[in-house]
């Protein structure tokens, strides 16, 4: 009997590997759901709300709305996300990169969050 115990213990080793990778990959999935259904009058929405605070809405603003989207739908709060914004686009005035984080948020996540997540009062 005690010849099979490390095959059981390989077994459920296995296993739980087995579980813990696809419980990760669950978790990648949903976090990356709120991105994926955009469409582009979401871009175009983001584009418009960031011209009115003279924010460029080139690609790189687009890519930086989807990842605000992404931390926000997963806990970060949209303060953090404006400091973040802040600390990597040091052209932006602290108004503006609160307003890039709410337009990422009534642009590209709402409808996910189910207007959940309090947006940055400006």
């Amino acid at each position: 009997m005690t010849a099979k115990l490390p095959q059981a213990r390989w077994f459920w080793e296995v296993e739980t590997t087995r579980v813990i990778a696809c419980a990760a990959a669950a978790v990648a999935a949903l976090a990356l759901a709120a991105v994926a259904h955009a469409d582009p009058s979401d871009d175009a929405n983001y584009r418009e709300q960031l011209a009115q605070y003279g924010i460029a809405g080139d690609a790189n603003a687009i890519a930086w709305g989807h990842r605000i989207c992404n931390y926000v739908s997963n806990g970060i709060p949209p303060l953090v996300e404006a400091h973040e914004l802040l600390e990597n686009s040091p052209q932006l005035t602290q108004k503006q990169a609160e307003a890039e984080v709410d337009a990422a948020i009534m642009s590209y996540c709402i409808s996910v969050l189910g207007g959940g997540v309090q947006i940055i009062q400006l």
